[in-house]
């Protein structure tokens, strides 16, 4: 079987470096809405929807646990979740874990045997 595991929301900034501009108050908190990175992302979503009438594989949609209303880009407590403005942190990545975990489980395969 085939998962395709959906695009993680893009930033304009890096975000290390946005936060830190935060920090000194010369930054506006970064906003992204969930309709902002479906319409990013919209030629993707529409390529993949159209290969599903033909093949069959599975999406693991990256935004159920990144974004809600707002994409996240860093946890409450300040730890940032990317190490630019597309590549995802070690803390980042664990949010996809339980998705990617559960998507491999459901093949009979034990996620977490190395």
């Amino acid at each position: 079987d085939v998962v395709y595991v959906e695009p993680v929301p893009v930033w304009e900034r890096d975000i290390p470096k946005a936060m830190y501009y935060q920090v000194k108050n010369q930054s506006a908190d970064l906003v992204k809405t969930i309709d902002q990175y479906y319409e990013e992302n919209e030629q993707i979503f529409l390529a993949l929807d159209q290969l599903s009438e033909s093949f069959s594989f599975s999406r693991i949609k990256t935004s159920a646990s990144l974004c809600k209303e707002n994409c996240l880009y860093k946890l409450d407590n300040g730890t940032p979740l990317y190490f630019d403005n597309h590549h995802l942190t070690e803390t980042g990545s664990s949010f996809l874990y339980p998705l990617i975990r559960k998507k491999v489980t459901s093949f009979g395969l034990d996620a977490d045997k190395e």
